[in-house]
């Protein structure tokens, strides 16, 4: 009986050892500041690239940027020493969101996760390779794999073996408030087939400034998705339309908590009846804002699947301001041919 407890204590054991490493990220080390740039870095427990970006967003930054061989030095010298893997990769923020299959012009579409054009690269001799067309994601190679020391190499979502010996860098850069930006409409009236609404996408901006352009300029309101084939045709329409530096866009939509928490509305008064969270959100995280996170946002199509699902930020988008871009629905009324919100003409 004694052997059989203890045999059934090391299979246990065992399944604690090699189970995923992605369960539940953890911060191993940080914030350690660069002084070369005034950066605050972290390196994060062994996981797939897209749950390291996604951890990071929470944290207000991306998987690091890398502008230059000093920065790339700095990297490798600061955190590969600190995973406690012998053969450990950095995941660092570079990726091909276009997920080319053929591999042709693989190395052309890779860009920076935070939207910063791509000045530097130091791919280790015949990479990107894509092997298979599934590697789409960039990880600094350990120093004690064949040099150049400290190269890069891309590889599948979970590293190629199981996402456990490959560790994320999260780079957060301090933020500068724009208390007033200027805010444009970057395309539309779009006209929606299935219901004949107008939609228009608009630069980007917290989500207040663009529910408050909405109002005054369109009359009207961020989106109301009433169900999922309007929420795929705004996925599909504007994602594609966001500009070409931004590797990471999100989309505002209208749903919110602001008034009481825990109490989502649409804010054309619409009632809600459809929502298409990302497994685990609304989460309300405070890391970003005291307030924590009022507002809705459809993720970006480089995040973890399911595709076209939402995640609660911040006003200011969590350190993603740049890259959240508000959608509004404009209905023309029938009778008077005068443009009035949606929810009025429902």
């Amino acid at each position: 009986m004694k052997f059989f407890q203890m045999l059934v204590l090391a299979v246990a054991l065992m399944a604690v050892a090699f189970s995923p490493a992605h369960h539940r990220i953890q911060v191993r080390a940080g914030p350690i500041v660069n002084p070369a740039n005034g950066h605050r870095y972290l390196l994060l427990s062994a996981s797939t690239w897209m749950e390291a970006e996604a951890f990071a967003k929470k944290q207000g930054g991306h998987l690091a940027t890398v502008r230059n061989a000093e920065e790339n030095d700095w990297l490798l010298n600061t955190f590969a020493p600190l995973t406690g893997a012998a053969d450990s990769g950095l995941w660092i923020g570079l990726c091909d969101p276009t997920k080319d299959r053929k591999g042709g012009a693989h190395d052309a579409n890779f860009v920076w996760v935070d939207g910063e054009p791509v000045d530097f690269t130091f791919w280790y001799p015949g990479e990107p390779g894509n092997t298979d067309g599934i590697e789409y994601y960039t990880a600094m190679r350990n120093p004690i794999d064949a040099p150049p020391v400290g190269s890069w190499n891309d590889l599948p979502n979970d590293g190629g073996g199981g996402s456990g010996n490959t560790f994320g860098v999260v780079e957060m850069i301090p933020r500068i408030k724009v208390t007033h930006p200027k805010i444009h409409i970057l395309a539309g009236p779009i006209s929606n087939p299935a219901n004949g609404h107008l939609y228009y996408l608009l630069s980007p901006s917290s989500w207040t400034e663009a529910e408050a352009f909405a109002k005054r300029n369109l009359h009207s309101d961020l989106v109301t998705i009433n169900d999922a084939e309007e929420n795929q045709w705004v996925y599909d329409t504007f994602f594609p339309m966001t500009p070409v530096g931004s590797a990471d866009p999100q989309l505002w939509i209208g749903l919110n908590d602001a008034a009481v928490e825990g109490e989502m509305v649409w804010a054309s008064g619409a009632p809600v009846n459809f929502t298409f969270w990302y497994p685990g959100e609304p989460s309300n995280t405070p890391n970003t804002d005291p307030t924590g996170e009022d507002y809705t946002a459809l993720r970006s199509p480089i995040d973890a699947p399911p595709l076209s699902s939402w995640n609660d930020l911040p006003n200011d988008g969590g350190g993603d301001k740049g890259f959240v871009y508000g959608v509004v629905e404009v209905v023309s009324h029938p009778h008077r041919g005068l443009i009035v919100s949606s929810f009025q003409s429902r």
